[in-house]
């Protein structure tokens, strides 16, 4: 099953990849963050869970963005942000889709900037769990970045999940480097 939903992230990334070669001439890639965006980041990341006597993992963080600029600080898009975990006992995929917003201070140019949403957690894992299969539950996300130059910046950020069906919490941290095309 993990494989699965790394199959279909990677298929969501390569969809928007093909998507974003058809509509650049729609308001995007004009040096302005106000219209469409479309990004991602890599980095590193840890989880914290509240089963399994508190358990906590590191490992690779994913970050995939496409939305669009309300105007120059306002940035609305759905993200996907991911831990990719390879323990010495097992594999696992914990993601983060959220509808997302982000809040620039400055108009133009390097900017620090918050960010947030609200979503869904799935976490795949076998043994890490206590037992294989796939595990849902309300989470959020606050984060905090600064924008390098055009496009690229270094972000922060705490999600917080509460996985009601199997009775535990995920707490997840991570620090990406991202590119945003606007």
């Amino acid at each position: 099953m993990e494989t699965a939903l790394v199959k279909r992230f990677l298929f969501l990334c390569l969809f928007g990849s093909v998507l974003l070669g058809f509509v650049t001439s729609a308001q995007a890639f004009n040096g302005e963050r106000k219209g469409f965006v479309f990004g991602g980041g890599m980095g590193v990341g840890s989880a914290h869970t509240s089963r399994n006597n508190d358990a906590d993992f590191a490992g690779l963080s994913l970050d995939a963005k496409l939305g669009y600029g309300l105007s120059h600080k306002f940035i609305v898009y759905l993200s996907a942000k991911t831990l990719l975990v390879n323990d010495t006992m097992d594999k696992y995929f914990i993601s983060n889709p959220a509808a997302s917003a982000s809040y620039y201070f400055s108009d133009f140019g390097s900017s620090f900037y918050l960010s947030g949403g609200l979503g869904l957690r799935v976490i795949s894992a076998q043994r890490w769990l206590g037992g294989s299969g796939d595990f849902t539950g309300p989470s959020g996300f606050l984060g905090a970045g600064y924008e390098l130059g055009p496009g690229f910046s270094i972000e922060g950020f705490i999600i917080y999940s509460d996985i009601t069906d199997a009775d535990f919490t995920v707490t997840s941290t991570g620090l990406t480097l991202n590119f945003l095309g606007y």
